[in-house]
């Protein structure tokens, strides 16, 4: 009796050690797991006032087609008023994202004038077609007291971007 116990424990651990085996077996591929994207963006935001948007943005993802799924990097770029008679600057550092095609994002704003300047913040929540095409909606959040430039409300954007890896020939 014990040794038919000791033999099957040997059968099922040799078939575990089989099976381990042979589904390590790997095929070596030639595409990274991971890659770095920077996309150019310019955009039209809406916000008590009309801006032009540019910008860059950073995503480092998985090539594993979830990437159309879900994703988040870094945006760096500059809001810049379009009719005011006194030019306003928003200087801008954030994280963005999307998950399936909602996109959201965070980021702090630094509005500069001639006269004046006020540091806010800005979440946003919309749609987004794999950041080729964002339209978000959020609130500007301005932290100083009597909000100099007049930013603090509602805010609208529509943003278009474009890779740079589009630009590099394949390999």
């Amino acid at each position: 009796m014990k040794k038919t116990f000791i033999f099957f424990c040997f059968l099922i651990f040799r078939t575990f050690g089989i099976a381990q085996s042979s589904s390590s077996d790997t095929i070596i591929s030639s595409k990274k797991m991971y890659s770095n994207e920077f996309m150019t963006s310019v955009g039209y935001n809406y916000s008590k006032m009309n801006f032009l948007d540019f910008g860059i943005r950073y995503y480092h993802w998985r090539n594993d087609a979830q990437q159309a799924m879900a994703f988040s990097g870094l945006t760096v770029g500059s809001e810049i008023s379009l009719f005011e008679k006194e030019q306003i600057y928003i200087p801008y550092l954030g994280w963005q994202g999307q998950y399936v095609f909602i996109a959201y994002g965070l980021r702090a704003e630094y509005g500069i004038s001639r006269k004046n300047q006020a540091f806010g913040f800005s979440p946003e929540i919309g749609l987004s077609l794999i950041e080729f095409l964002r339209i978000t909606a959020g609130y500007r959040f301005v932290i100083e007291n009597n909000d100099p430039l007049q930013l603090s409300g509602f805010r609208f954007s529509v943003i278009f971007a474009f890779p740079l890896s589009f630009l590099k020939k394949d390999e």
